[in-house]
């Protein structure tokens, strides 16, 4: 015969364990259940609550640090450091051997890094040590860039002249390992991002690098080229300027391009479309809707559903909410940008109100983040170390003068290259 226990109500259970002295206090025996409970509860707010304040302690920090603009440059008044990248057979070496040695090599590709000091004489004699590093710019060797970006004063971009005022276009572009416009659009984007990702990952209050792209081998332009360069002065210098913004136009459309194809530049629309999160300057995600809309919540109770990562997946009544499931993608693609995003702001409000095409991108390298590139701004030179390549090859200081019969070299060699080093010290 099966045993049948009686029925026994939870609290009576609960009283049959407890002490003598609570049982004949008259004290029903749920108190003692609802009484702890309430008191875990409240300590568990309380433990959340200054969690949550201790994550965003850093944002706030940021954020303050925000509004402060840097108004010195890191390297002013002590040495500097400049740093040296871009693509292999970009003129790389030879600009770091002219600097370094005064003296210009017949040089290959190289596939590790260089570094040396830069004669006071050939800058200026009151200026301290200049230290030169030479990255190589093979694909398989672009780490190499990472490690040394945070210690860079001075960061240069080198660029073929001629390969930066060609657009590229599919019919054009050459066959084999020739580098084209695009090639270089994706190693300076790949190089700011990486520098603005350092620059929010990073604590200090270091100004950060200035950043100069360089036109190398300008004298092989067919600008700068034929019987009548170097000539007459006043021509030579028109078109310097000439193919200084060409290549500047021409790099910065394509530039322009790359981030539109690769979702940058666009906020996100109500067809689904536009462009991923950004973080800038290490203040977090830029919100597009507004929290109300979106559902986001502030305070302990937004805390804990974000940790818990319950946040944006459920919406009123309990019933799923699809733009929460969207949003919860575009996390997984959120990226650090390097732009001015108020700036760039302003120039899609104004093509929108224009009527201007979607597919038509506008980029400024003077509109970047100055958390990441110093000033807000990259600046543009031309640069040439002539055609003669040869350890021998004696440095000519400005102002000696010429032999009879050579002309001036109409690119204007280092001259412009040699300024922006010196003034990373003023």
């Amino acid at each position: 015969m099966a045993f049948v226990a009686p029925v026994m109500r939870w609290p009576d259970a609960v009283a049959s364990h407890l002490p003598q002295p609570l049982k004949d206090t008259g004290i029903p025996a749920q108190y003692f259940v609802i009484v702890p409970a309430t008191l875990l509860a409240v300590i568990l707010t309380y433990t959340l609550t200054k969690a949550s304040a201790k994550v965003n302690a850093p944002h706030l920090a940021s954020l303050v640090s925000a509004h402060s603009d840097y108004t010195a440059k890191r390297s002013q008044n002590r040495p500097s450091t400049v740093v040296l990248v871009g693509l292999s057979d970009a003129g790389k070496t030879s600009l770091f051997a002219s600097l370094v040695y005064g003296s210009t090599p017949a040089t290959v590709p190289s596939q590790t890094m260089s570094q040396g000091v830069v004669s006071t004489s050939a800058l200026s004699d009151t200026l301290k040590p200049v230290t030169v590093v030479d990255l190589p710019g093979h694909a398989r060797l672009r780490p190499l860039v990472d490690e040394h970006l945070h210690q860079a004063d001075g960061l240069v971009i080198c660029v073929d002249a001629v390969t930066a005022s060609k657009a590229s276009t599919p019919s054009t572009r050459p066959a084999g390992d020739v580098a084209t416009i695009t090639d270089v659009a994706d190693l300076i984007h790949s190089t700011l991002t990486t520098l603005a990702k350092q620059r929010a990952r990073s604590s200090t209050n270091v100004a950060p690098p200035c950043v100069l792209v360089l036109f190398t081998r300008a004298d092989l332009s067919p600008l700068l080229g034929g019987s009548a360069a170097g000539t007459d002065a006043a021509k030579d210098e028109k078109r310097r300027a000439q193919l200084l913004a060409r290549c500047k136009t021409t790099l910065e459309a394509e530039l322009g391009q790359r981030r539109a194809n690769m979702g940058f530049g666009r906020r996100k629309t109500a067809g689904g479309g536009g462009a991923r999160n950004v973080s800038i300057a290490g203040l977090g995600k830029v919100a597009d809707a507004d929290p109300g809309v979106t559902g986001t919540e502030e305070g302990v109770f937004g805390w804990v559903k974000r940790a818990l990562g319950l946040a944006g997946k459920l919406g009123f009544g309990g019933a799923v909410d699809a733009a929460g499931a969207e949003d919860e993608d575009d996390d997984e693609d959120e990226v650090v940008d390097y732009i001015d995003w108020a700036a760039s702001q302003r120039v899609l409000n104004s093509n929108d109100a224009s009527g201007a095409a979607l597919g038509a991108p506008s980029l400024n390298l003077n509109k970047l983040d100055d958390h990441v590139v110093f000033g807000g701004k990259v600046e543009f030179a031309l640069a040439s170390v002539g055609k003669e390549r040869s350890w021998s090859q004696q440095s000519e200081h400005a102002g000696e003068g010429k032999e009879p019969g050579k002309k001036a070299d109409a690119s204007g060699g280092l001259d412009d290259f040699k300024r922006w080093i010196a003034d990373l010290q003023s």
